[in-house]
């Protein structure tokens, strides 16, 4: 197997002959086919994504042929699968792809770049999600005519999706939006969320607003290119800070309370049930075995030493019984997680209010119609976050607006600046604090202002320590 090494990564190229019957071609007499895979080996070091996507569009130039290219690590361990430039993805060829993935264990991305597919074809792929380890999954300039991304967002182990200029209006925003609200699957996993260059509006942002009020792990959402405007803006920017909880959401979370309380129940009794039945079989055992006949020099000692063991033989307590069993609950079950929790709220007047979202570290919305109302209501936010107390995420650390309709020069750049370069060092801080021991050396060597490597290191997924020299 021909291979090409470049920066720690081992390319491979394959071009595998379509199999298919073309559209054209139904009418005909169907013959079988071999499909063969034939490797190519590249005959230069690609230092960049941009580059290897050119070189896999170039080999799947030639009509009738589908270029996947398979990306290794230094181990030489299948790590992402990526199709470019395809006139088609059939569906067959992700059912056979489907049979092989489970036994790739470290194979964690599928990338498809500028290939038109159909619904059938990504509904295969979200199959694929499932039998798979596959947690990011990269699908841009790739629009789909049935326009099903929501599929991919009902699979639990997907942590980032990229759907950018995959022509994604209003309506498919809010579908995805619903998705992420909690207590769906993707409100538990996704993390990553890309909708770079599609024709979202206000109605979309407010829509991804709306499921910001009670998602609790999105930490990255981009939305550049858009055409959002200060009303969208603005309402993203006030599910980051305190807002009164809708009598809807009061309801759903006495919902979920009573949902929890009652799987407890049922876990617990059926636990005890088991416990107890375990000791009367063993005290049965036990007593069928019989009373071991034993002499003893002094009768008296004899007895105080039966009636030890007895004792000690004897079946716990219901106490006890009731002890182990809620302990064992609380451990297959665990706490009561909620967005709208004791810890997350707090009430004032009779009426319940959030204190907001502060997971979401990373907010991009560059190159849409934002103005000078955005601005204030991003200081506002950041005032906020900054001066709250009680807050389970770190809040933001980086916004980007850049290519908006935007006052050249205003005081609130400077106060904007400098709670951003706050609410990064109290992240530094935090960073230091909780992170494994191994991290310590490098964050307490790092100079002061240089906290690029830092963050970088935190919205990557490497656990390479950053060169902070």
């Amino acid at each position: 197997m021909n291979t090409t090494k470049h920066d720690g990564m081992v390319q491979e190229n394959f071009r595998v002959k379509e199999y298919v019957t073309k559209a054209d071609d139904k009418s005909k007499k169907s013959t079988k086919t071999k499909s063969a895979v034939v490797p190519q080996q590249s005959t230069h070091h690609i230092d960049s994504q941009e580059e290897r996507d050119e070189s896999g569009s170039q080999q799947s130039s030639e009509s009738g042929e589908i270029v996947v290219t398979a990306v290794q690590d230094s181990a030489l361990r299948l790590v992402e699968l990526s199709f470019d430039r395809c006139k088609e993805i059939p569906r067959l060829l992700m059912q056979i792809i489907a049979l092989c993935v489970p036994y790739q264990p470290y194979l964690t991305r599928l990338t498809v770049r500028r290939v038109p597919f159909g619904g059938e074809a990504l509904y295969e792929i979200a199959k694929l999600l499932s039998l798979s380890h596959l947690t990011d999954v990269c699908l841009d300039d790739s629009p789909v005519r049935e326009k099903n991304y929501h599929s991919l967002l009902e699979q639990e182990q997907l942590r980032c999706l990229s759907l950018a200029r995959c022509s994604l209006d209003d309506d498919d925003c809010v579908i995805i939006a619903a998705k992420l609200a909690h207590p769906l699957p993707a409100s538990r996993n996704i993390t990553v969320l890309s909708l770079v260059s599609n024709i979202i509006s206000d109605v979309g942002a407010c829509a991804l607003a709306e499921a910001l009020r009670s998602n609790r792990k999105l930490q990255h959402l981009n939305l550049a290119g858009n055409r959002v405007s200060d009303a969208g803006a603005c309402a993203l920017f006030r599910s980051m800070t305190e807002f009164p909880l809708t009598y809807g959401e009061l309801i759903m979370k006495r919902q979920r309370i009573f949902q929890y309380l009652q799987l407890r129940k049922e876990v617990y009794l059926q636990l005890i049930t088991e416990l107890t039945a375990s000791a009367i079989d063993r005290s049965a055992d036990e007593s069928s075995r019989g009373p071991r006949r034993r002499t003893a020099a002094n009768p008296a000692r004899g007895r105080k030493a039966g009636g030890a063991a007895s004792a000690m033989s004897s079946a716990p307590s219901a106490y006890d019984l009731a002890t182990r069993a809620e302990f064992m609950a609380n451990e297959q079950v665990g706490s009561f997680v909620d967005p709208f929790s004791l810890e997350e709220t707090v009430t004032r007047e009779g009426y319940v209010y959030s204190l907001g979202n502060t997971t979401l570290c990373f907010l991009n919305l560059a190159y849409n119609d934002l103005g000078y109302a955005s601005v204030v209501a991003l200081r506002d936010v950041l005032q906020y976050q900054g001066a709250l107390v009680r807050k389970t995420g770190l809040g933001l650390v980086r916004v980007v607006l850049d290519g908006n309709l935007l006052p050249a020069a205003c005081n609130e750049y400077s106060a904007i600046q400098d709670l951003l370069e706050r609410a990064l060092s109290l992240t530094y801080i935090a960073y230091w604090t909780f992170t494994p021991l191994r991290y310590h050396s490098f964050v307490r060597k790092a100079p002061p202002g240089r906290l690029s490597s830092f963050l970088q290191c935190i919205f990557d997924k490497t656990s390479e320590e950053p060169n902070l020299e």
